[in-house]
């Protein structure tokens, strides 16, 4: 066999061998009582109804992903909770060039996992007096 040949051979082999890496970002809910009401949009989907305890949310691919989360709640007294917050996973060293080139051919599977749970928060409330306010302190209330 020539070089070329083996050259061919070898590059041949560690495409067929080659790991892959997978990106995760994970969405959890909380464990909360029972009785609320809200909606949750993570990425794309839209829940209607809050996620029960212990569920998540998972959206996998081969680059990195960054999911937009927004949600709110209404408990049985009428207090709303919202958060919003975006779930990133990392581009993990072995995934930049040029380091990529080599590390493709190593025959291991990656998974790199983002996480957060979803924590929202009793929004506060204000009179129209004070949205007023807050505005004008921010320079967005005209004369």
């Amino acid at each position: 066999m020539d070089i070329l040949s083996s050259c061919c051979a070898l590059l041949a082999t560690g495409i067929l061998l080659a790991g892959c890496v997978s990106h995760e970002a994970r969405v959890l809910a909380p464990p909360e009582p029972a009785g609320l009401v809200g909606s949750t949009a993570i990425g794309r989907e839209t829940h209607p109804s809050p996620p029960g305890p212990g569920e998540r949310t998972i959206e996998r691919n081969a680059l990195p992903r960054e999911v937009a989360v927004s949600a709110w709640r209404r408990d049985a007294d009428g207090v709303i909770s919202r958060q919003e917050m975006m779930v990133r996973t990392p581009l993990v060293w072995w995934q930049r060039f040029p380091i990529d080139i080599a590390t493709d051919l190593v025959p291991i599977d990656c998974t790199v996992v983002a996480e957060a749970t979803l924590a929202p928060r009793p929004v506060a409330t204000r009179t129209r007096a004070d949205l007023d306010r807050e505005a004008a302190a921010a320079g967005y209330a005209h004369p």
